[in-house]
């Protein structure tokens, strides 16, 4: 349950977002010194929502073949709206690789397609009800 800590003072009219960005393969996240499964994060979902830490939880997901985290694994009977950059067999792909100093990829195309879209101004609507 480790990571999902903070998930413990929230209660059951929370809203909650929760967004990771690093590497991944199938069936993993990874950390800079550990990794997360499948199986593992599922379970901290189903926990945090079997105890009540969350009335919604949006989970934005940009990690090579993330889309294994949650394909056929998360339960449609909770309240967890999850977005992944990639399928469970697909790269995430990077953008603004292009640069004088010879620098790696700047973004990846999920995050920054989310965040420029997040700039335009859309009064009055709401994204994620």
């Amino acid at each position: 349950m480790r990571g999902f800590e903070r998930l413990t003072h929230n209660g059951p009219d929370d809203r909650v977002f929760v967004y990771f960005t690093d590497h991944g393969a199938v069936g993993l996240i990874s950390f800079p010194n550990d990794i997360l499964t499948t199986k593992s994060l599922n379970d901290a979902l189903n926990w945090s929502n079997k105890n009540k830490r969350f009335a919604d939880l949006v989970f934005y997901l940009e990690a090579c073949e993330s889309g294994s985290m949650f394909e056929r694994v998360l339960p449609a009977t909770i309240n967890v709206y999850a977005v992944s950059a990639a399928n469970g067999k697909e790269s995430s792909w990077g953008t603004y690789c292009e640069n004088d100093r010879g620098l790696p990829c700047l973004g990846d195309l999920f995050s920054v397609n989310w965040m420029e879209d997040s700039d335009v101004v859309r009064e009055g609507r709401n994204f994620i009800a």
